[in-house]
């Protein structure tokens, strides 16, 4: 599968430490080799799943051709997926898929 990295995730993952920024591709990578099956992994709404590993909450969709956006990585500080997070990452899926004609 390939992984397409919004501008947004690329900066907030830049934003973090060494260990967050570790873990955060950590986990991305094995989604990317194994799939849904082997990740903790939740769907929300409107396609959007988040990924998660510790402290670490990757918002992510499908598209078509096995092509994987990543929307927005943030650090975990409340326990359900706010719905802030959810919007802005249906946001920037939305706006990918228009740009890559996906």
């Amino acid at each position: 599968m390939e992984i397409i990295y919004s501008p947004e995730s690329e900066e907030q993952l830049n934003e973090f430490d060494r260990t967050h920024k570790g873990k955060a591709f950590k986990v991305i990578e094995k989604l990317q080799v194994f799939g849904l099956g082997r990740v903790d992994s939740s769907p929300l709404r409107d396609g959007l799943f988040e990924l998660r590993n510790d402290d670490i909450r990757v918002y992510y969709s499908y598209a078509k051709g096995g092509i994987i956006i990543i929307a927005i990585v943030v650090l975990k500080k409340a326990q359900k997926a706010p719905d802030r997070y959810i919007e802005q990452a249906k946001r920037i899926v939305d706006r990918i898929k228009t740009e890559y004609n996906l």
